[in-house]
């Protein structure tokens, strides 16, 4: 109210009422980013918070923030959506920010190693080399070259010593694993000569004709019981 000043005629004592209003401060709730790996859960979410005032604090919250996402476990590896809500505290106009969700990869796993097959021997057709390897979150792959790579187990069919590359490609939620070898001998023949009480065995080598690839088994120079001498 206004009091006059009662020394002068021109003035009398006034009163009114103002309303005043105090807006509430504004609050920003955000969504922390985080990082999981493909197939876990998503838990222990937080948030991070702009705009208290007089010394105030996340513990004014009242109710707590809770959060939502549209990823669901099990959900293939990529990018979400996080998203804060349902929080209250007095004195605050709160809005909210989501936040983003990183689903990553996980590494395939070898579950059976591939084995050379033992005890191969030249037999002029191709013969498979390896036993087949498994893996979970990737398909096995095998080359003969660490260059050319197939599903399909190699095989070999001159007498020799074969290095076989394999390695597992990674599907979509799966990092691939990079490549190993091992060796696997295909053996050359042996030939047997001589009479039945008295075998001598001679290990055949192969030669090459005209450039061709045909195998030929050569005896060098023994000849019992009437058997040739080239075979």
């Amino acid at each position: 109210k206004v009091i006059g000043d009662a020394t002068r005629a021109d003035y009398t004592p006034a009163d009114n009422t103002v309303a005043v209003s105090i807006a509430k401060a504004p609050l920003t709730i955000t969504a922390s980013e985080k990082w999981i790996d493909y197939g876990d859960p998503l838990e222990f979410m937080g948030a991070s918070y702009s705009g208290f005032v007089n010394g105030e604090g996340p513990g004014y919250v009242q109710p707590a923030v809770q959060f939502s996402s549209n990823y669901t476990q099990g959900d293939n590896a990529g990018t979400y959506t996080i998203t804060p809500y349902g929080a209250g505290a007095a004195n605050y106009e709160i809005s909210y920010v989501d936040g983003t969700l990183h689903v990553n990869k996980v590494y395939a796993v070898i579950t059976t190693i591939p084995t050379a097959i033992d005890g191969l021997v030249f037999t002029g057709s191709a013969q498979t080399l390896i036993h087949a390897g498994e893996a979970t979150g990737g398909e096995m792959r095998y080359s003969l070259n660490n260059f050319t790579w197939s599903t399909d187990l190699p095989t070999g069919t001159d007498a020799d010593t074969y290095t076989v590359y394999y390695k597992v490609v990674g599907d979509v939620n799966h990092y691939s694993i990079s490549s190993a070898s091992l060796s696997v001998t295909i053996a050359a023949p042996t030939a047997i000569i001589g009479d039945p009480n008295n075998i001598t065995e001679v290990n055949a080598f192969l030669t090459y004709y005209d450039g061709q690839n045909v195998p030929s088994l050569i005896i060098d120079r023994p000849v019992l019981n009437n058997m040739y001498n080239t075979l």
